[in-house]
């Protein structure tokens, strides 16, 4: 062994998913690992006095490992390497870990029908060799990437979709690091939009689309930012939307729009909530994205406005409300925290945030008004917990229930239904 390779016994699993051991005075993180087992591994970089580590070979395994599909594993699933039982148990408990001294205990999770083949996303790094292009992924805790031809995460519609999107850059007549990614969105009617962000301003070949595939888009995307967003649009083919249908409720959405990536899993909370809404309330949809919570509750509302900073989500909330003859319904491009005057102890607030929660203004918003009922969807268990902890003075938790939307993940969500106290 070299100073970068250490041999480990992995302690426990951390809020992040990783695996975290002690050596001397030294803490070591690695992804791709389970408690009690032994391994190699080999330290990469030195972040907060800890260090983070890939790992090279397991020595002592484990009963709960199981082998990994996808090759680049670490880079999107590191929780591939556990049994279905093993990522259920320790979802649940780092999850209540966080509520444990709040009086809230979840049901048990409930476990998504498909532990592969669920993704209606992805968004593919693009890597050159050769004058060729491939699919890749970042490496996890590691520099460069890893080249792929699918994920198993996904739906087999979705990854034939990035296929033909590779298949089409690669017969351009241009090379160099000019891709930065390829996004697919599919649905479960097994058609796909694919974007392509690219940092030149450049002419691409048209194409003819399979008919599984609505559209493509070639967006330039700035070269200084590595995030693929959107600057201007250098060609269009076909639709740049989709749709989906959720509680027999059609939704249209875009390749940059908010939309839940496991249907199935996302149903099953929605069923939660709609039986939480009561008959003729005011809603509040914060965080709204295109009205995939709130328009297909189907329920008879006095009013509901839905609030989201991102352009294109609110575009489709006003189309699908519109579409679906939502009356009463109201949608406003806005951050939640700029919103706050809507607040009032009449409503019943909907929050689904994204991992770093809501505004502390929101926050606190919330705990002086006071609203009657609230429904909470969090990514981030650790987060909702925090801000549960502010506002448990004045709520009841009625329901507590977590839903496995990222198998294979070390992430899971979570649902958290309150009522206001009798005063």
């Amino acid at each position: 062994m070299n100073n970068r390779t250490l041999e480990v016994t992995i302690e426990k699993l951390t809020e992040k998913g990783s695996g975290l051991a002690t050596l001397g005075n030294k803490r070591i993180e690695t992804f791709g690992v389970i408690p009690d087992e032994k391994v190699l591994v080999e330290v990469q970089k030195k972040r907060r006095k800890i260090l983070q580590a890939i790992p090279l070979q397991v020595i002592e395994a484990s009963s709960k490992r199981v082998a990994p599909r996808d090759r680049a594993y670490l880079s999107t699933s590191p929780w591939q390497i556990m049994s279905a039982e093993a990522e259920k148990y320790y979802k649940q408990e780092l999850s209540q870990n966080n509520f444990n001294g709040l009086g809230i205990s979840f049901e048990e999770m409930y476990q998504s029908k498909k532990l592969y083949e669920y993704r209606n996303k992805m968004e593919f790094s693009v890597y050159e060799e050769n004058n060729s292009f491939e699919l890749a992924f970042y490496k996890r805790a590691a520099r460069g990437k890893i080249t792929v031809r699918k994920s198993s995460l996904a739906h087999d519609w979705l990854n034939k979709a990035a296929q033909f999107a590779l298949e089409y850059i690669n017969r351009q007549d241009f090379n160099g690091r000019i891709y930065k990614s390829i996004i697919v969105r599919t649905n479960e009617q097994q058609e796909a939009i694919v974007a392509i962000f690219v940092t030149k301003k450049i002419d691409f070949k048209s194409v003819e689309l399979p008919s599984s595939i609505r559209g493509l888009t070639i967006f330039y995307s700035d070269p200084l930012s590595p995030a693929s967003i959107p600057t201007e649009i250098i060609s269009q083919i076909g639709s740049s939307e989709i749709s989906e249908i959720i509680n027999e409720t059609e939704l249209k959405y875009g390749i940059n729009s908010f939309f839940q990536v496991n249907v199935q899993a996302f149903q099953k909370a929605l069923a939660l909530i709609k039986d939480h809404i009561d008959e003729n309330s005011q809603l509040l949809d914060y965080f709204s994205g295109v009205g995939s919570i709130s328009i297909p509750l189907n329920k008879r509302l006095q009013s509901c406005l839905l609030v989201d900073s991102n352009p294109e989500s609110i575009k489709y909330a006003k189309i699908n409300i519109r579409s679906n003859k939502k009356k009463n319904f109201k949608a406003i491009c806005n951050s939640s925290e700029k919103m706050l005057d809507y607040i009032n102890q009449d409503v019943h607030l909907i929050l689904d945030p994204p991992r770093a929660g809501i505004h502390k203004d929101l926050l606190e918003r919330i705990y002086s008004e006071k609203p009657r009922k609230i429904s909470y969807l969090s990514c981030n268990p650790q987060t909702q917990a925090r801000e549960l902890a502010v506002l448990l003075d004045f709520y009841t938790a009625t329901h507590a229930q977590l839903f496995n939307f990222f198998p294979r993940t070390p992430h899971c969500e979570s649902l958290v239904l309150l009522e206001r106290k009798a005063t």
